[in-house]
């Protein structure tokens, strides 16, 4: 039986999903797809922090490389999104090539550990990438046609693969994935994500896709879940190395944003190579048709 402790926990960790849930769709109602947006700059903002401080930035002694961190790959995110790719790859060039210059002759003269320094650059460019472009990809989704359908279609993927997935684990669970990285996750609630994330797939499918097989749109979600669940081992590791047990503590029961949102993150590039082939397929579709006519 549960104790009364983990009742309330659990409670905690519903009521704050439920708010979660609700301030998306409070901006999507008021603000549509720019609402959708903000909160999204918000969150990647708190992303960002809570990212740092997992990656150890909090425990830097310089203040410059601290503030480099944090202002690259926040500019890094909003180049991505708002500018382009080829700025992107540019300017990550050059804040590599800057930084690399910068931390390793601030952090041999310091410390003179070399191996520090290379793991804290390493930690670094982990972050660019983490914290940087995968949010960045997740909110460009939001720009594309009908962004804010795709957006809310991978958000219920993920969602509700993570409410299948915790459900199914903890009435089911006894295998476990990988005990040594995250000690209860097992391969019943595995499989109970994948099937809340295709479940819902078939759902919205049948009544807002076209011309879609429903092989596709299973593929589609089973390579959404698979790459969810992934960013939950992966910030799970990011954690055991740090030592951490959250990433923040902004949403009781659940942790931090990153906490709440890593899966959503390695789900994002899957969901746009799928929006990607889907408007190919109705351009081929469509030039078919006027080249009939």
């Amino acid at each position: 039986m549960k104790t009364l402790s983990q009742k309330s926990n659990f409670q905690i960790r519903v009521i704050s999903a439920l708010l979660f849930f609700a301030i998306i769709i409070a901006g999507y109602y008021f603000l549509g797809n720019s609402g959708l947006l903000f909160i999204g700059l918000v969150v990647s903002a708190f992303l960002i922090l809570e990212g740092g401080n997992l990656l150890g930035m909090n425990q830097v002694p310089s203040k410059f490389l601290k503030f480099y961190f944090y202002f690259s790959t926040s500019i890094i995110l909003f180049i991505y999104l708002f500018i382009s790719i080829q700025f992107t790859l540019l300017f990550f060039t050059i804040f590599a090539l800057f930084f690399f210059v910068i931390s390793l002759s601030y952090g041999v003269h310091k410390t003179e550990d070399i191996t520090y320094v290379l793991q804290y650059q390493l930690k670094t460019l982990l972050g660019w990438i983490y914290l940087g472009l995968l949010p960045a990809m997740c909110l460009e989704i939001l720009l594309k046609p009908k962004g804010d359908f795709w957006f809310l279609f991978l958000l219920a993927i993920v969602f509700a693969g993570d409410i299948m997935a915790y459900i199914i684990g903890k009435l089911f669970g006894s295998h476990l994935v990988l005990p040594l990285i995250s000690p209860k996750k097992t391969w019943e609630g595995v499989l109970g994500g994948w099937l809340g994330s295709t479940t819902i797939s078939l759902i919205v499918w049948k009544f807002n896709f076209q011309n879609v097989s429903i092989f596709q749109i299973i593929f589609c979600a089973t390579a959404v879940s698979f790459f969810a669940q992934g960013g939950d081992f992966f910030e799970s590791l990011l954690k055991r190395i740090t030592n951490v047990k959250d990433s923040g503590s902004i949403m009781p029961g659940h942790g931090g944003l990153l906490d709440r949102t890593d899966g959503l993150l390695f789900a994002s590039p899957i969901m746009a190579y799928f929006i990607s082939q889907y408007e190919r397929f109705f351009r081929v579709l469509n030039a078919k048709v006027r080249n009939t006519n």
